[in-house]
């Protein structure tokens, strides 16, 4: 009798799993510095990750797809005007306060006066009301339907603690210590600019203990052999790759201590026109400069193989958005010099270089991001075989995006993500981070297919869009670069890529999921699962003592 109760107690101890894991002291990741970490300071998609390990959204994609995070359960109106949304139970913010549906109805109204997070604009423009129902509990009224609501709302906006924000008039400037509180996987410990963010772990995470006790992003601000150098001597365990760093890449392929992945990006480079400004407020003098440019050689001379020439609608192939009968304005030196020649832009003094049509010398600076210099020079080469004189002025991001901004440029070289959706989205324009191309017709379109239910109606808007984009060219997309995830294997985190982006189409590699153990396998919508076995089995485990234990102690009776 003893050894069968020892048998059975073994059993059962078998077949259920002890949540435990295996959390290591520190983590490094190769990322960059990106100005002071909230919601309130991004700029750009590596900003916006880095406070995702903060706060959270309300929902969230990981490998395969949209999973709920804050929120557990939503329904929608059919006529899709409201939202019911039911929010997880037990989560707390860093400093113990609980969440409730209070804290998303204040973020709501609070982005509305102060629209600078990303999905703020979403929320301005489509949320009527948020009203919180009870704990749990809220429901959001759309002025307009608006079919990416759980894309961008949900997905995207990082909802901020009330009993923080709701005495704060200038979000910008708040940075003391609790406008770092979230409910994130990660709190704030440190940032020193130029150098590091150094993160703690939340380990009351609602969704699992993280990984890592002490994450490192490292403001390496560098690219290539020198990440690579980096990873090689255990200063980084994990760092991105793309483009033309395919060919670092290679050198890690038959190193078992590291592993490598591969993705699409959803990331375009982009040569963007000032359209308010001549000559490039002629729609056939952009035509023209498409012909003149060489994006196969670009993507051969420059990527090695690591990405595809662009399509001129901006949206990455593999959306399934994506129009693929655009034109390409392939490179034809001819069409490009008979098109400038009818502008009258021609050479009249035998120099080999154009003149406007008054006379006076044509020429004009390309703004060039840094790291995409070789890209310049090349188009800058390229332009003057159909006599176009161009100087390329390499700038730092941020800058050049504020230049771009006040339309303080004649072209630059610029580029982002984003694209696995259609691109532009409503809350850019198609020269984002400029916003000189006007076009009346390309807005209507744009309203409709953000407000439309409809499948097929949108699809064929999203194909108006990009016929008109492709066609009067504000922008060239130049390619669309691949990108890689190299990290050592001797540490318990795994990459994988997000599918079609973090939030509304990030392409990077630090998905927060990868960090977290996570006790539980969230599905959309609302089916959250436990770790472990069915309830059935449990039962019948749990019977099944009972039983013996009442045959132990009838047998001791009995003797």
């Amino acid at each position: 009798m003893f050894s069968l109760i020892i048998l059975i107690l073994l059993f059962s101890a078998s077949i259920f799993p002890v949540y435990s894991i295996n959390q290591v002291n520190t983590y490094s990741i190769a990322y960059g510095d990106w100005g002071i970490p909230t919601p309130f300071h991004h700029h750009r998609g590596p900003s916006y990750v880095l406070t995702s390990f903060i706060w959270d959204t309300l929902v969230w994609r990981n490998e395969t797809g949209i999973i709920p995070l804050l929120a557990y359960n939503w329904t929608c109106s059919t006529d899709g005007l409201t939202w019911i949304i039911t929010l997880r139970k037990g989560v707390k913010w860093h400093d113990g306060v609980p969440f409730t549906a209070e804290d998303v109805a204040f973020t709501m109204e609070y982005l509305k006066k102060y629209p600078y997070p990303f999905g703020a604009s979403d929320v301005a423009k489509y949320v009527k009301d948020t009203i919180p129902i009870d704990d749990t509990t809220v429901k959001i009224i759309l002025n307009t339907p608006y079919p990416d609501f759980i894309d961008v709302i949900m997905g995207e906006v990082e909802i901020i603690p009330k009993h923080i924000w709701e005495n704060v008039t200038d979000p910008l400037s708040y940075v003391e210590k609790k406008a770092f509180i979230g409910t994130g996987p990660y709190k704030l410990i440190e940032y020193k600019k130029g150098e590091y963010y150094l993160l703690k772990a939340n380990d009351d995470y609602f969704l699992g203990k993280p990984l890592v006790k002490k994450l490192y992003l490292n403001a390496l601000g560098r690219r290539g052999e020198s990440v690579a150098l980096a990873l090689k001597s255990k200063d980084v365990d994990a760092a991105s790759f793309s483009g033309s760093e395919v060919d670092v890449v290679k050198t890690f392929e038959k190193n078992p201590d590291f592993k490598i992945l591969e993705g699409p990006s959803y990331w375009v480079l982009e040569l963007i026109f000032n359209c308010k400004k001549y000559p490039f407020s002629v729609r056939d003098f952009r035509i023209a400069i498409a012909y003149a440019i060489d994006r196969v050689e670009i993507v051969d001379k420059v990527l090695h193989g690591g990405g595809i020439v662009a399509s001129l609608g901006i949206t990455h192939p593999d959306s399934k958005w994506y129009n693929p009968n655009l034109p390409s304005y392939s490179y034809n030196l001819n069409k490009a010099s008979d098109i400038l020649d009818k502008l009258g832009f021609i050479d009249r003094n035998g120099d080999g270089m154009r003149e406007f049509p008054n006379g006076t010398k044509l020429s004009f600076t390309i703004l060039c991001a840094k790291k995409f210099v070789r890209v310049g020079e090349l188009i800058k080469s390229q332009l003057s075989k159909v006599g176009l004189e161009v100087t390329v002025k390499p700038m730092d991001w941020k800058p050049m995006d504020d230049l771009l901004d006040k339309g303080l440029f004649s072209a630059a070289i610029t580029g982002h993500g984003g694209i696995s959706h259609l691109w532009p989205g409503i809350k850019s324009t198609v020269d984002w981070p400029a916003h000189t191309y006007e076009n009346p017709t390309l807005d209507d379109l744009l309203k409709k297919f953000y407000t439309t239910l409809d499948e097929d109606s949108r699809r064929r808007y999203a194909y108006e869009i990009q016929d008109i984009i492709a066609g009067d060219l504000p922008v060239i997309a130049l390619y669309h670069p691949k990108t890689y995830c190299i990290y050592r294997v001797d540490k318990p985190v795994n990459w994988f890529w997000t599918k079609t982006g973090i939030a509304h189409g990030i392409p990077i590699w630090w998905n927060k999921l990868a960090l977290v153990a996570m006790k539980e396998i969230p599905s959309a919508p609302g089916a959250s699962k436990p770790i472990g076995y069915p309830i059935e089995l449990i039962a019948a485990v749990i019977g099944i003592i009972v039983v013996i234990i009442a045959g132990i102690v009838i047998y001791i009776r009995r003797k």
